[in-house]
C-alpha cells in the first residue's frame, strides 16, 4: 500500500509505533546474498565433464533510514492484524462500529472530510495582519482607502481572532450515517497549502463521545488552541447565543487526528 499523507502527527506516531514495536527503529537493514563458482572442469572430449570448482559467496547490506510514512504503514498493518490488542477499529459500518466504541480506541476510517467553516473564518488572523501591514504602503502609492477600517482596526481584529481562534477543525462524515468525527489539527504536521475537502482515510484516537441530542462547542474539542478559562467563557456564550457552525451536534466522536491520507 502506497501512502500519501496530508497530515501526519510525527510526535504521536513515534509514541504509538514505539509502543507497538517495543522501541523506535533508526534504520532498516536489508541483506542480499549472491554467489558464483570458480575452479576448473575436467573430462574426456565432449562426452564427459566433471565440475572441480567451488562456490564462493558475497553479501550486500543495504541500510534504509526509517521514515514517518513507513512507520505509519507498519502501525496500520499491526493495528489491523491485532485489533483487540491495539484497540483498533477499522470502520466499515459507522452506524454499528461507532455505537459502542470507547474512549481511547483508534479508528481507521475512509470518509469525507472538510474544514469547519466557522473555524476557517476564526483562523483568518494572518490575513488581517497582512492587510494591516499593506495599508501604509498602499496609501503612499496613492490608493483610495476611504471607507475601509483603519490599520489599527485591522490589527485589533487580528489580535482578537488570534486569541479566540479554535484552530483548524476537520470534520469527517459519511452520507450513509449520522455519525461524524471532529478534531483540531496542529498546523506544523500538515502539508503546506493542502486541501482537506474530499474522501480520505483518517487514523484518529477517540477522546470523547457526543451522543445524539448532545452538542459540543468547537472551542472545547481536543487540541484546542484556546486556554481553558477562555474556552469556558466562549462555550457559555455560545450556549446562550448559538452561532451557526460553532457547535458539533451528536452523535459524534471528538478525536485527536494522527493521520489524514489518501
Amino acid at each position: 500500500m502506497l501512502i500519501k499523507t496530508k497530515y501526519l502527527n510525527g510526535d504521536d506516531l513515534s509514541s504509538y509505533i514505539a509502543s507497538a514495536e517495543g522501541g523506535l527503529r533508526e534504520s532498516i537493514a536489508s541483506r542480499a546474498s549472491h554467489g558464483r563458482k570458480v575452479g576448473a572442469s575436467v573430462g574426456v572430449g565432449h562426452f564427459a565433464s566433471a565440475d572441480a570448482g567451488k562456490e564462493t559467496g558475497a553479501e550486500d547490506l543495504t541500510t534504509f533510514r526509517d521514515t514517518d510514512s513507513s512507520r505509519l504503514q507498519r502501525l496500520i498493518e499491526v493495528g489491523r492484524d491485532n485489533p483487540d490488542q491495539m484497540g483498533w477499529v477499522e470502520v466499515t459500518q459507522p452506524e454499528n462500529d461507532f455505537k459502542n466504541i470507547g474512549v481511547g480506541a483508534m479508528i481507521d476510517w475512509e470518509c469525507e472530510t472538510y474544514i469547519s467553516e466557522f473555524s476557517a473564518i476564526m483562523s483568518m488572523h494572518n490575513q488581517f495582519d497582512q492587510f494591516s501591514q499593506m495599508m501604509e504602503p498602499a496609501k503612499k502609492l496613492g490608493f483610495d482607502l476611504d471607507g475601509l477600517p483603519s490599520q489599527e482596526d485591522f490589527a485589533n481584529m487580528s489580535a482578537m481572532l488570534k486569541a479566540l481562534s479554535p484552530g483548524i477543525v476537520v470534520i469527517g462524515e459519511d452520507e450513509e450515517s449520522d455519525w461524524k468525527v471532529a478534531g483540531h489539527l496542529d498546523r506544523k504536521w500538515a502539508l503546506p497549502d493542502v486541501e482537506f475537502d474530499g474522501f480520505t482515510r483518517i487514523i484518529a484516537k477517540v477522546r470523547r463521545r457526543v451522543d445524539k441530542g448532545q452538542q459540543q462547542s468547537i472551542f472545547n474539542l481536543p487540541g484546542s488552541m484556546v486556554d481553558r478559562k477562555r474556552r469556558r467563557e466562549m462555550d457559555k456564550r455560545l450556549r446562550e447565543s448559538p452561532i451557526e457552525g460553532s457547535v458539533i451536534e451528536g452523535p459524534a466522536l471528538m478525536v485527536d487526528y494522527l493521520a489524514i491520507y489518501t
